[in-house]
């Protein structure tokens, strides 16, 4: 019988391979055709990856396909699933579609009254929301030093000459939670309050490092200024910190070796991330030698007319595809939020253009009741909405999927970052949003994502095996393990999309993590990757 059947394989596979010998390359189309006469045990690989768990219960969705859109291998990919986190590849692709390739995120201070020969400011700091995600992290860094941009604005106040603020320190803009998100994931970093202003991931943290033999302890912000007893908050902070740190040295270090080197962090969600930042910046003006204010306030909106301003310090973000490689390597959902929120506003100022002959203009009370119509820009236009916040939270990235006309297929969408337990999706609409992406964007959109094994990214330690050949947004919550990205060649380019959602796995052995890893790896192997692609051609080795 194996005779045979080794017979009829061969019978069916010469007539390519020698067209493959004479031609030196066969097309895309004819090679997974190839391979698919040939029989290469993806249903094998599965069966004993992938299967092994869907066998103990958990459900299973799996999609790969071509660049060109053939299905190579799927399994229940019609069915609407949990997508956790790799909805954030829905979430970017919608905000490249309507932001501009050069946007960056801008917040205004606000510096009203004047100085006077003591450097005492006689007025108020405003500061005045756009929704930008970046203000936690110093530029091109991974969840570290918060104070960066902070320190920026108070020297630029000091080289003003203010030494002391006789006013109110005023922070500007919305606050909400989702309503999709669940109650028991509030208490937690990675569902903090969502804010137009916002600073430290909206978080207050606690961190620890050692430098020598010395141990230090930092709260950010200092309780100093958030807490009417200091004292105490420091305290109890510091304890229950240090019976989280011997936690996690007793299960890091099970023979008693620690070396402490590494930043540890401990966060909490803050109440109000507006109140948070003004709380970082009193600190940081008080550090750069100038009086900070008593009073501070927190508000949605305050309008204030141009002419009692004395200065706009006026802050802009990294680029746009800057903060989305660092939100998918990092799959932050607070960023992934902030990023959905401003291409809703600027998807609703293209509707706006549309169902008005008003072009560039704008109605603002953020800026000024007295002028109500403000003749501006569409760079101007576009930020002047961002600081006038929206008027509700309604996720708008499925309309990417009509833009690439894909498929609805039943997809619910209940917030941007993929943690609600009320999105669904298929894995067979997100292959083909994998697919549409590339062909749009290129290596602007391959780039955003990491590949298996790179540091600081939730492929860490991930897909280490197969490494640069896989480009891919993990995503993971309660039951839910998902995976979608791209199989490359030897040069980095997209050979064929996957996207494998497994739900309701939270007790299946091995994990549905590893099974996800191994499937991938297995199946890497059988599709031969190391072939180049030229045109619509596929090269062979050998």
């Amino acid at each position: 019988m194996r005779v045979r059947r080794l017979y009829e394989v061969l019978q069916q596979a010469l007539p390519v391979l020698i067209l493959t010998i004479f031609s030196g390359c066969v097309s895309i189309e004819q090679w997974i055709h190839f391979n698919k006469k040939a029989e290469p045990p993806f249903s094998k690989i599965y069966s004993e990856t992938l299967g092994r768990i869907e066998k103990q219960g958990a459900s299973v969705s799996v999609s790969i396909k071509s660049m060109d859109g053939e299905i190579v291998f799927e399994h229940n990919s019609l069915r609407r699933m949990l997508p956790a986190s790799t909805q954030k590849l829905a979430m970017a692709a919608w905000a490249m579609e309507i932001l501009p390739e050069d946007f960056h995120w801008r917040t205004r201070i606000a510096i009203t009254g004047s100085i006077d020969s003591t450097g005492t400011l006689h007025g108020n700091i405003i500061i005045y929301g756009g929704w930008d995600p970046s203000l936690a992290l110093a530029p091109n860094k991974y969840h570290v030093y918060p104070w960066f941009y902070l320190e920026e604005w108070a020297t630029f106040l000091h080289e003003l000459g203010i030494r002391r603020i006789d006013g109110a320190l005023i922070g500007v803009g919305e606050t909400f939670t989702p309503n999709s998100w669940e109650i028991s994931d509030l208490p937690y970093r990675y569902a903090p309050v969502i804010s137009q202003l916002g600073w430290n991931n909206n978080l207050v943290s606690e961190e620890a490092y050692q430098t020598g033999e010395r141990y230090h302890h930092e709260t950010i912000p200092d309780p100093l200024y958030w807490s009417d007893n200091p004292l105490v908050e420091r305290l109890r902070i510091a304890e229950n910190f240090s019976q989280a740190i011997d936690s996690i040295l007793i299960d890091a270090s099970p023979h008693g070796e620690v070396n402490f080197e590494v930043t540890r962090r401990l966060p909490f969600p803050a109440i109000d991330p507006r109140r948070l930042m003004l709380d970082g910046f009193r600190q940081i003006l008080d550090s750069t030698n100038i009086l900070s204010p008593d009073s501070i306030f927190v508000t949605d909106s305050y309008p204030v007319h141009p002419d009692s301003i004395f200065i706009n310090l006026y802050h802009y973000s990294p680029p746009l595809e800057s903060i989305l490689r660092t939100t998918m390597y990092s799959s932050d959902n607070l960023w992934a939020e902030m990023i959905g929120i401003t291409a809703d506003i600027a998807s609703e100022l293209d509707r706006q253009e549309e169902n008005e002959d008003t072009a560039y203009s704008i109605e603002s009370d953020s800026i000024s009741p007295a002028i109500p119509k403000l003749q501006l820009n569409r760079k101007q236009q576009r930020y002047a909405m961002l600081e006038s916040g929206f008027s509700r939270y309604s996720p708008d990235w499925h309309s990417v999927l009509d833009s690439f006309t894909i498929e609805d297929q039943g997809i619910r969408v209940a917030d941007h970052c993929g943690m609600a337990r009320r999105n669904l999706m298929t894995t067979e609409a997100m292959s083909e949003l994998l697919i549409s992406s590339y062909h749009c964007w290129g290596n602007r959109w391959l780039d955003l994502l990491p590949r298996g094994g790179t540091s600081e990214s939730t492929l860490e330690h991930r897909l280490s095996s197969p490494g640069d050949r896989i480009a891919a947004k993990s995503g993971s919550m309660s039951g839910v393990q998902c995976l979608a990205g791209y199989l490359l060649d030897d040069r980095g380019k997209p050979l064929f999309t996957f996207s494998v959602f497994v739900n309701g796995a939270a007790d299946v052995k091995p994990s549905a993590r590893y099974s996800i890893d191994s499937f991938l790896e297995h199946f890497t192997h059988e599709l031969d990757l190391s072939v180049t692609v030229e045109g619509d051609h596929v090269l062979r080795n050998g």
